[in-house]
């Protein structure tokens, strides 16, 4: 049975199927994987893939869609029916992100998104009790990268968005770490000089370390500034730990001697934080594993090679245990590319390149686009890889251009298995 509905309700459905999966459908493999949550849902009322392409405008849709379809779709976005979503729908608020709009760049655009994001501050000011929904998080995400990425941030909107404490872990949740070596740095010290807590300092201070790091103008006095990480902490958040420890090692490996590097315990904490992220953080465990999510990064610049065969062997921990339900995409896509240096490092290069060839670097998320941009690139100039047909050494050498980090393009060409 085939029934009719206009574009408008077929769009909004569409986003809110998305966001019930937790990203956007672009792609044929999108399909499939919202295929197999669709099965996982309720088996009774699976889609195929061509189905989905077709819903999701990847191939032409010739004809109305089925009332099954919709149905089906309907109840994974969390209603009993296509009739009870269309009923619902005026209670059912999604609004479009202004951020995405046209894509617009001129002044009154990029107004229209400062006014939209001081009115969202304002609101959470006034109401310390309301938390961001999934939506209203997402459409803030897309805006800010937007005034990054148009270097048209307001620093009096900057200052107003990290100063009042609710909005404050905002800034940590998407630093803009593709443009730390120009604005960025003057935003991300602004951050440290009202910092009050050891987290807001770790996460700060070790930011902008990199920042000079990736830049090529790093200093040893300033990495002996970075605070101190004598044991793993359950109250500070495992990623500012991680970079932490991760800057003193690579400071290790290159003969820069620091007090905490010259602990007899340093290497005995990045242990401990990989094979036991789960019992000192279960909260943050539960979805992903933040703390080797972020050690690997810097375990992969140290060229540490018997680390690199621990974070292999913790990620493949976290995967057998991962409920797929809860899996992020964005982060296993990072995760893979991650693992793809670890492979290549300790000798295992066909499985780097078949890792790598998973990767998509369209899904990087967008405030580090461009810094994850080097990453690959830079693995592929290496490896290379068949399904890239394109010359990497261009995208290297634009993405290097784009965010001025030359020591980290020095430094991963400089890595060898």
């Amino acid at each position: 049975m085939k029934t009719k509905a206009d574009k408008e309700t077929i769009a909004d459905l569409r986003r809110r199927v998305e966001l019930s999966l937790g990203f956007d459908i672009t792609s044929t493999r999108d399909c499939e994987v919202l295929s197999m949550e669709l099965e996982r849902f309720d088996r009774r009322f699976s889609l195929s893939v061509s189905t989905l392409r077709r819903f999701f405008g990847l191939i032409e849709q010739k004809n109305d869609y089925s009332l099954s379809t919709l149905n089906s779709l309907a109840r994974f976005a969390g209603f009993s029916s296509f009739k009870n979503w269309e009923a619902s729908r005026d209670n059912t608020i999604i609004e479009e992100p202004k951020s995405t709009l046209e894509n617009k760049t001129d002044s009154e655009s990029v107004a229209d998104i400062v006014a939209s994001l001081d009115d969202l501050l304002e609101t959470l000011i006034r109401n310390p009790s309301l938390r961001l929904s999934a939506s209203q998080l997402k459409s803030t995400t897309e805006s800010t990268i937007m005034l990054y990425k148009l270097n048209a941030l307001p620093e009096w909107l900057w200052k107003k968005s990290h100063r009042h404490p609710i909005v404050r872990l905002l800034a940590e949740y998407i630093p803009p770490l593709d443009y730390m070596g120009s604005f960025g740095k003057e935003l991300m010290q602004d951050y440290l000089k009202t910092s009050n807590t050891i987290q807001e300092k770790m996460f700060s201070q070790g930011l902008l370390m990199v920042t000079d790091l990736y830049v090529g103008k790093e200093k040893a006095d300033t990495l002996r500034k970075l605070p101190m990480v004598t044991e793993l902490s359950q109250k500070i958040h495992p990623m500012p730990q991680a970079r932490i420890l991760g800057l003193n090692l690579l400071a290790q490996t290159e003969g820069v001697k620091t007090d905490n590097n010259s602990l007899e315990n340093f290497r005995t904490l990045i242990y401990e934080g990989i094979n036991n992220e789960e019992a000192i953080w279960p909260r943050e465990a539960v979805t992903t594993c933040p703390f080797i999510f972020k050690i690997i990064e810097w375990i992969t610049l140290a060229n540490d090679k018997e680390l690199c065969e621990e974070a292999i062997l913790g990620i493949q921990n976290y995967r057998t245990r991962q409920d797929f339900a809860t899996r992020q995409f964005t982060i296993d896509n990072i995760m893979d590319l991650r693992l793809a240096w670890c492979y290549y490092l300790t000798g295992r290069e066909m499985e780097a390149r078949a890792l790598l060839d998973s990767v998509s670097p369209e899904r990087f998320p967008s405030h580090e686009e461009r810094t994850l941009g080097i990453w690959y690139y830079s693995l592929i100039q290496k490896i290379g890889s068949p399904k890239r047909k394109k010359s990497s050494l261009i995208s290297l050498d634009l993405l290097t251009s784009q965010t001025g980090y030359i020591g980290l393009s020095s430094r991963l060409n400089l890595l060898v298995s």
